[in-house]
């Protein structure tokens, strides 16, 4: 398709595109979600009293993002290990200088 990247050849390039369409996935659920409570205020005008000051509210919003971090990482830190693993390389160059 257009919108994507090249087929891969490699099992850690697939798995770098598995962690960017993931990423994606969640950056536009949570830009939906902010754009859907946005629209929704200004449409309704609505304020209570109890929502400005309680303290309930204030803790999720305070830790949902360190949940949303965390499900981030995960695939992220698997991503870098993955890289990171120079198990059978095909080709090993020395490279010695000398000044």
């Amino acid at each position: 398709s257009i919108l994507s990247f090249q087929d891969s050849i490699s099992p850690i390039l697939e798995e770098l595109i598995y962690f960017h369409d993931y990423t994606i996935v969640i950056i536009i659920a949570i830009t939906a979600i902010v754009a859907i409570n946005m629209v929704s205020i200004c449409y309704y005008k609505t304020t209570d009293r109890f929502i400005l000051q309680d303290q309930a509210v204030e803790i999720v919003w305070t830790v949902a993002p360190v949940f949303i971090l965390i499900i981030i990482a995960a695939p992220s830190l698997k991503a870098l290990y993955l890289i990171d693993d120079p198990s059978s390389p095909s080709l090993t160059i020395k490279a010695v200088g000398h000044q």
